[in-house]
């Protein structure tokens, strides 16, 4: 090393020093308290919804593999001043959290089915939203084995609970309020059951066609004179064609056939155990873009909202554009490809 270089090096060592014991010789903590306070009021701001609010939120919309921009299947629904959610997949509190939904007012959750990346993040919303100010039980429900899925969390989350029971207080955290509420619901052929109703806000579950799962559920969701219809997993249904008729809102999960077969040979050509005949095997379960481009015809529904896409393509406009290919030649009404973290006011539309 030069002398020169050794100088310099020397003169940068000892600045960042000096900048060193500067900084800690400074008292922060009116800054550091500060950015406290933000944080918290942010916290308990988001938790208090409005009581008018009729908001859609999308806090995942992949598939199973998801993606650092696509979580596993969530969506959520503020309205009358709770927080209602239909699935959540792995990482749902984080999102729920991260884009500004009121945790602290969760008032239920609806399960489509109990594939895994629909149901792996159930039990954090409800320890998460228990711990963080909710004090009522929520109301869960879903297919069969529901109820006995939420009992077992409770049992694997035994001693985290008291635990966290005893350090916080069983006065603030009343155990018996975090997995409570849990129940199956049964759908007798075509017709529908009310799942909840409550101050003009009416939620009723109908049957829908997904392979292999017996008890597979969409929802209707009726409140301020407005539809909107959430597919959970799906092929083309008759369910669906039923229950969207005049929606002004038809969220429903799409898989891009071409997409997915071209990803199959990919891997087969890689030697991975997924083969394109076994992609061929998925895609049977789901429903084509442009199946749901005729669905959503056939069903006036105003607007198409498209989730849990498959593959999780990236969140860009070209990428969304080539996944939707075709379908504005069939189906006439909006289309929106959701995004995490997308929220939707269902009265603005």
């Amino acid at each position: 090393m030069s002398k020169a270089i050794k100088n310099i090096s020397l003169a940068i060592l000892a600045t960042l020093i000096a900048a060193g014991a500067y900084l800690y010789s400074q008292d922060f903590r009116p800054v550091v308290y500060k950015v406290a306070e933000k944080a918290v009021e942010k916290i308990v701001t988001d938790s208090q919804p409005r009581k008018d609010d009729f908001r859609l939120l999308f806090c995942g919309t992949g598939s199973p593999n998801r993606t650092p921009a696509r979580g596993q299947p969530c969506t959520a629904l503020v309205a009358n001043g709770k927080l209602f959610l239909f699935d959540a997949g792995e990482g749902a509190i984080g999102k729920l959290s991260e884009y500004g939904a009121p945790v602290g007012q969760l008032g239920g959750i609806f399960l489509t089915h109990l594939h895994s990346d629909h149901i792996s993040g159930v039990a954090e919303v409800l320890h998460n939203t228990w711990l963080y100010g909710r004090r009522n039980p929520t109301i869960i429900r879903g297919p069969h084995g529901t109820e006995a899925l939420i009992k077992g969390f409770e049992s694997a989350y035994d001693e985290d609970l008291t635990e966290r029971n005893r350090v916080l207080a069983a006065e603030n955290l009343k155990r018996e309020t975090v997995f409570a509420g849990a129940a199956d619901i049964h759908v007798e052929g075509s017709s529908s059951v009310i799942v909840h109703e409550e101050n003009g806000l009416t939620i009723r579950a109908f049957r829908v066609d997904h392979p292999d799962w017996h008890h597979a559920f969409g929802y209707r969701i009726e409140h301020k004179g407005k539809v909107v219809v959430i597919s959970g997993d799906t092929k083309a249904s008759d369910g669906i064609r039923q229950y969207a008729q005049g929606a002004d809102i038809l969220i429903h999960e799409a898989l891009n056939s071409e997409i997915l077969l071209h990803v199959g040979e990919q891997l087969e050509l890689r030697g991975a155990p997924i083969t394109r005949k076994r992609m061929a095997v998925i895609a049977e379960a789901h429903t084509s873009t442009l199946e749901l481009a005729e669905i959503a015809q056939q069903t006036a529904a105003k607007n198409l909202v498209l989730t849990h896409l498959i593959p999780a393509l990236p969140p860009t406009w070209i990428a969304e554009q080539f996944f939707t290919s075709g379908m504005g030649d069939i189906y006439k009404g909006n289309i929106i490809v959701a995004r995490d973290g997308q929220w939707i006011d269902v009265l603005g539309l």
